[in-house]
């Protein structure tokens, strides 16, 4: 007991000691460090903007956050970059010409385009997914080089109501995008491959290919078999242990799906 005691306290002192400094540093931002190696980039604090990040955390990858949220209420993971994400000021610090994959995720639809416009200027090359309500702004944003617009009611409603259509397949879709043992990846079929049915590519491929991507569309095969081939991109679930970072397009990389052992994409 004299010597037990005295111990646990000495200890139960310095973890309660090292969690205050970390929280003063989180609060005052004190020695926050840029990513060093490829990073996610988030404009904005949308409500869907909390999962994101847990899941983000979840598959190890970096995260840069520009928003005017409370330092304290930020994951220790995330590189918070303090600011209005509709102005100049807040978008630069953020580094978008950077990033591997940029999220404009504002709660208003109309500082979702600002903020799109900004970052396009400064990011001319690097993919953008916005988070809008409005149908309307969908063709605004992709004038200006949105790669993607998503509306999380219009997600919700579907995986609910094909929920309703087929009990498990609503159970199916949650699984998928929240297994834990598993994660989706984009591979780019590369230059001097030679295209193949997506059928052919499903059947000589390890991986569950869901579909593939080609002139903006992305396509199940279900009702047609389509050829795949360079430019176009495999949409995969993959094993959680095989580490990806989401590949540019038009450009080569770890993700690039070039020719393999008995001419398999």
């Amino acid at each position: 007991m004299l010597t037990t005691i005295p111990m646990l306290a000495a200890a139960f002192a310095l973890l309660t000691g090292s969690a205050v400094a970390n929280g003063v540093r989180r609060i005052m931002q004190i020695g926050a460090r840029f990513p060093e190696g490829p990073y996610r980039l988030v404009y904005g604090m949308h409500s869907a903007i909390p999962v994101v990040l847990e899941e983000l955390e979840h598959v190890g990858d970096a995260v840069v956050l520009v928003a005017d949220v409370d330092p304290s209420t930020v994951p220790a993971h995330v590189h918070l970059v303090r600011g209005d994400p509709t102005s100049e000021e807040a978008i630069r610090p953020g580094r978008p010409e950077g990033a591997v994959h940029i999220l404009i995720a504002a709660g208003d639809d109309g500082d979702a385009l600002v903020s799109a416009v900004l970052v396009r200027q400064e990011a001319p090359d690097v993919p953008i997914t916005a988070l809008v309500s409005s149908r309307r702004l969908i063709r605004a944003l992709q004038d200006i080089g949105v790669t993607q617009v998503l509306s999380p009611d219009d997600l919700v409603g579907h995986t609910v109501a094909k929920g309703l259509e087929a009990p498990h397949a609503g159970e199916l879709l949650t699984h998928l995008v929240r297994g834990e043992e598993h994660r989706l990846v984009e591979h780019v079929v590369e230059k001097g491959t030679e295209p193949r049915r997506l059928s052919e590519v499903r059947r000589a491929r390890q991986g569950l290919i869901l579909g593939v991507v080609q002139r903006g569309g992305v396509s199940l095969g279900v009702a047609e078999d389509p050829e795949v081939g360079p430019g176009d991109v495999l949409l995969v679930v993959e094993p959680n242990g095989t580490h990806h970072r989401g590949p540019r397009p038009g450009r080569s990389g770890p993700d690039a799906v070039g020719p393999a052992p008995n001419g398999a994409i």
